[in-house]
């Protein structure tokens, strides 16, 4: 019954708050007058008699805040009063709360869009497993079928060769067509990529010859927006440029090869007797470096190959594939090269931030010392040292809470000029 009893007091104290601190008033006037008549029954006069009752019991304010503080939820009580003081405090001097506040959010509306590029091009990882022993060849976008099947049969030290390129195609539903951009590829390159459907399969041996029957990869969001999340889509046959179709899986949400905007998964048709077999280079190709493979067998691999091309094809001077062959590493063969600009604005900014942060905290230093009769007003009345800097820190985290939403508010406004200042593919912006 008495824990009962103690948390209705304490709950009280949360909602009766009013009623409570005039209960409190009058009980430290009923013992202060007890005092006094005390020390009046010794001989001191009514006045006297006050003034030292008063001066035993100490100040006023103390006496009230350890009763208070025995309520048992001070604490929150404290930090209401202490923000509301906080508020009116920045409102007394707006000058150098517009000041403090805007130099604040303007060091965070620059760091903020920046770090979040810094974290998509740097620090978060591709959707793909190991991600550094995936590269791409040199000559990008002209590679012919017939050189791909050559070339993928040399490596020594490369777990797996495929080849890709990008093309658009006509989705048709009930509720209308679309142009859908999809990824056309060999049937290696989920082997290269290893990333497994959410769902279904991927490319299966065989499925990017000639006679093979026509399959397709959903990605996440067109299988989201176009079939409204239908599990059952696998198996089913939709209409691609006009063809049957058969759906054989869907890739996970967060998947995406090589950009966003590719929402389909097609196989190559690599077949000798096409026209565009042997003459038409349009391929990108793209390999998975074995675990322990270094970079002097990179290099002896690529020599391998540009021997090998040198044999059986003769090259222009400007398409000449057996001069200078390197690899990129797929993040920035996807990203671009963009690093060091990256790093050196990021370094720019992150100075910015720090310069914000050490004005505004010699404005705050500066307005507190101005504030040093108010302080020893309130510490005669009984506020202590803790309480006194609880309030200085309440203040600041309210001026920081301000700064910080204009600076959000800066940094959605910043984000879309940046990323266009950086040199990055179109697609990824």
């Amino acid at each position: 019954m008495r824990r009962l009893q103690d948390l209705w007091f304490r709950v009280r104290s949360l909602w009766a708050r009013g009623e409570m601190e005039r209960e409190l008033n009058e009980e430290f006037a009923f013992h202060l007058e007890k005092q006094a008549e005390k020390y009046e029954a010794e001989g001191l006069s009514p006045e006297e008699a006050r003034r030292k009752a008063r001066v035993k019991f100490g100040g006023a304010e103390r006496f009230k805040e350890k009763a208070r503080e025995s309520w048992g939820f001070s604490p929150l009580t404290d930090l209401g009063a202490d923000l509301r003081f906080a508020v009116r405090q920045l409102r007394k001097n707006p000058a150098f709360s517009t000041v403090a506040a805007l130099t604040l959010a303007l060091g965070i509306g620059g760091t903020v869009p920046l770090f979040s590029v810094v974290n998509g091009l740097m620090i978060r990882p591709l959707p793909v497993p190991d991600e550094d022993r995936v590269v791409t060849f040199w000559s990008d976008y002209n590679w012919r079928g017939e050189e791909f099947d050559l070339v993928k049969t040399i490596p020594e030290h490369f777990e797996s060769v495929a080849a890709f390129s990008n093309n658009a195609y006509t989705l048709r539903t009930d509720a209308g067509s679309t142009l859908v951009l999809a990824t056309v590829a060999s049937v290696e390159l989920f082997d290269v990529l290893q990333v497994r459907p959410l769902f279904g399969r991927t490319f299966e041996l065989g499925e990017d010859r000639a006679g093979a029957e026509p399959v397709v990869i959903l990605s996440y969001s067109i299988w989201e927006r176009e079939f409204s999340s239908d599990r059952s889509i696998v198996g089913r046959r939709i209409n691609l440029n006009g063809t049957q179709t058969t759906v054989v899986g869907v890739m996970p949400e967060d998947f995406y090869f090589p950009t966003p905007q590719m929402e389909l998964f097609i196989p190559l048709n690599l077949d000798p007797a096409a026209s565009d077999y042997a003459s038409n280079g349009w391929l990108i190709l793209t390999a998975r470096l074995g675990d322990t493979t270094t970079d002097a067998q990179v290099a002896q691999d690529l020599q391998a190959i540009t021997a090998v091309l040198g044999d059986n094809y003769e090259y222009s001077t400007r398409w000449d594939k057996t001069r200078d062959p390197y690899v990129t590493p797929l993040r920035e063969y996807l990203l671009g090269d963009v690093r060091p600009a990256v790093l050196v604005l990021f370094a720019a900014v992150g100075m910015l931030l720090l310069m914000a942060c050490v004005n505004v905290t010699a404005l705050i230093l500066t307005k507190t010392v101005d504030r040093t009769r108010e302080m020893s007003v309130r510490a005669a009345l009984g506020a202590g040292r803790v309480r006194l800097a609880r309030q200085v820190l309440t203040e600041s985290i309210v001026l920081g809470l301000v700064a910080g939403v204009i600076g959000m508010v800066l940094a959605a406004a910043l984000f879309d000029v940046l990323v266009a200042s950086l040199p990055l593919d179109p697609a990824f912006q």
